[in-house]
């Protein structure tokens, strides 16, 4: 019985479980139906079996035997079993598409899983494109705003919302563009729209809608951008403005510099040019092709148009110019003819420099075009001058030459007989006066024939014809040789000439001239030196390079600023002209160029401790024998007692 029972309750839990899923289980609603009545049916005979059926039944009721167990179990059992079983076959299909839709729902879930993720991802990228678009908006230094399909304001940074501070405030994300033009042009931010506003606000909107080429905007503050606007995919709006005030003023500075350039190049007549090696193109100041004949811009730049105006007899030696300096890479220099428009001649000078890249391959030249005919003229000119001066000074050393043979011959005479006079040869002249004129006729005499050698000496080293004839003697002998000719003018002042004794050195120059060189200069110390003077040769041999002969006197001395003009030709001390004191101004100019001829210098200074002027006579040591055998002296050791041995 408790079997029976346990049975009956299994039985109504399912069907309980069947009923209360019915809703739920409508898509296999028959087949359900089927087994929840073969259920009730199952039920059914269960509790007539607990009630009636068998021995442990609860109402005996005659159904005990064994027979009558087995047609109730076929009554019982068969047809509950059989509608459940055609009730399962007809649930079956039911369980197979639910299953199909239990897993259609969990691909359908699966798939939604996957596109949550990608939307997900896609809304991460575009909120991060969103923040770097924003990002790179704020970064740039340009004003930039977008404004969408409609025309309204979608995003713009600091520099757009700081150009126009004066409605910052109103500068928010869904403003109309118009909106922001009304409330520019009320702030007065536009100075080019003052007094017509209206004109430009539909200009303004014509040229944002409809953008092609940038444009020029110059705001309030004096700043000057360019806009430039592009059209989106979407149909809206990118607006870029750029701050080109100093850009502007670098373009005005280099124009004005340019300007400036090309006045100087046409003042100077000097033109610039450069040649781009790789694309083989050239490019030339407006000054090169005024230089070359053409009008700036009338002709291209090549160098087809530049050679077509050389003279046809320079045209190979310019092509050699370059040519070489192509192989050897240097900078150029050359100079030749241009053939004009109606043949005029051009002389130009060409100068240039190939430039190199940083591996040193050639990468083309550069350099400049001058105009150097009035220069050529001027040079031709000049030369044609030198050799006109120079036949004039042929001219005029032929005259002096003349005149001094016609002078010396009546002037000797006249020495000549002032001197028989003087000595009274032909018997005595009672008159004493006579002989004192005599004296006087020959002084002058001999005075006028060293002034007229003088003249010709100078006029023959002017003219470059004087040679010298060298010879080795003593300069000893010859200062003392000076000193003695000039001892009666030193007596007259009781002037005294002291030679060093150190000058006894050999030398090889043309003594004659030296010894007039050291006569003109010991002269001049006799005549500038006071009473009692004191003149002094000496000699010093410390430098390397030259031997110095010094003539110092104690007279009345020199300043630095006569100093130029004493070795000027005729040129005389200031002292001298006021003191009346004989000369002609030729002496010292003279004596400097016989010193030069000798390959030597002549200098003047003033006395540094005591009054008086020094004169140095500068000559090469190579003319000093004794010197050049001094300097090829070999000292040798003997290498096996080690003494000292002297060789020439």
């Amino acid at each position: 019985m408790l079997i029976e029972a346990a049975l009956l309750v299994c039985l109504l839990t399912i069907l309980g479980a069947f009923l209360r899923q019915k809703k739920r289980l409508a898509h296999a609603r028959y087949g359900s139906e089927l087994i929840t009545l073969g259920l009730l049916i199952l039920v059914f005979g269960r509790f007539i079996d607990l009630l009636f059926v068998g021995d442990v039944s609860i109402f005996d009721i005659g159904f005990s035997n064994i027979s009558s167990m087995k047609v109730w179990a076929l009554i019982d059992y068969i047809p509950g079993l059989v509608i459940v079983a055609v009730g399962i076959l007809r649930f079956l299909p039911a369980i197979e598409q639910l299953d199909n839709e239990i897993i259609a729902r969990k691909n359908s879930e699966r798939r939604q899983r996957e596109q949550n993720s990608i939307l997900k991802l896609a809304t991460e990228r575009a909120e991060m494109a969103e923040n770097m678009l924003v990002d790179a908006i704020e970064s740039m230094p340009e004003a930039v705003a977008i404004f969408n399909a409609d025309d309204n304001l979608f995003i713009c940074n600091y520099p757009y919302r700081e150009r126009f501070k004066n409605i910052q405030d109103k500068i928010k994300p869904g403003i109309p563009f118009e909106k922001l033009i009304d409330l520019t042009l009320k702030g007065g931010g536009v100075p080019d729209a003052t007094g017509r506003e209206e004109e430009w606000k539909k200009q303004r909107l014509l040229e944002h809608r409809n953008p092609a080429a940038p444009i020029e905007q110059e705001f309030q503050d004096g700043r000057i951008y360019r806009l430039s606007e592009t059209k989106t995919k979407s149909g809206g709006t990118v607006s870029i403005r750029t701050d080109i005030t100093d850009i502007l003023d670098r373009e005005r500075a280099l124009e004005e510099n340019r300007a400036k350039l090309e006045e100087a190049q046409a003042i100077a007549h000097i033109g610039n040019w450069t040649h781009n090696r790789k694309n083989d193109t050239h490019e030339w100041s407006d000054e090169v092709f005024r230089i070359l004949g053409y009008q700036p811009g009338e002709i291209e730049h090549s160098y087809k148009n530049f050679i077509t105006r050389v003279h046809p007899n320079d045209v190979e030696r310019l092509k050699s110019v370059f040519n070489l300096a192509w192989e050897r890479q240097e900078a150029f220099e050359v100079e030749f003819r241009v053939v004009g428009n109606k043949g005029k001649i051009t002389y130009v000078r060409l100068l240039g420099r190939l430039n190199l890249d940083e591996e040193g391959r050639m990468v083309g030249a550069s350099g400049t075009l001058q105009d150097i005919t009035a220069q050529h003229l001027f040079e031709r000119e000049l030369t044609q001058a030198k050799l006109e001066a120079e036949e004039g000074i042929r001219s005029k050393s032929l005259f002096l030459a003349n005149m001094s043979h016609e002078l010396r011959t009546p002037l000797n005479a006249v020495i000549g007989f002032s001197e028989v006079l003087a000595k009274e040869i032909f018997g005595p002249i009672e008159n004493p006066k006579y002989r004192e004129y005599a004296d006087n006729i020959q002084s002058s005499g001999r005075h006028l024939l060293s002034l007229i050698d003088d003249i010709l000496d100078y006029s023959r080293l002017e003219a470059g014809s004087m040679e010298l004839k060298e010879t080795e003697f003593n300069l000893l002998d010859l200062a003392q040789s000076t000193r003695t000719m000039l001892a009666a003018k030193a007596m007259e002042k009781s002037a005294r000439i002291s030679v060093s004794k150190e000058l006894g050195l050999r030398i090889k120059a043309d003594e004659r001239k030296l010894k007039q060189v050291l006569i003109n200069l010991v002269n001049n110390a006799i005549k500038f030196s006071p009473e009692r003077g004191l003149i002094e040769i000496n000699i010093a041999t410390e430098s390397a390079q030259y031997v110095s002969i010094y003539i110092t006197d104690s007279g009345f001395g020199i300043s630095k600023d006569e100093i130029e003009n004493v070795m000027r030709p005729f040129g005389r001390a200031q002292h001298s002209v006021d003191k009346s004191i004989e000369g002609t101004g030729l002496g010292l100019p003279l004596a400097k160029s016989i010193v030069e001829l000798h390959g030597g210098e002549l200098k003047i200074a003033g006395n540094k401790d005591k009054p008086g002027t020094t004169i140095e006579i500068r000559l090469p040591k190579s003319r000093f024998p004794d010197f050049i055998r001094r300097d090829n002296v070999i000292p040798l050791l003997n290498g096996t007692d080690g003494t000292l041995k002297i060789s020439s």
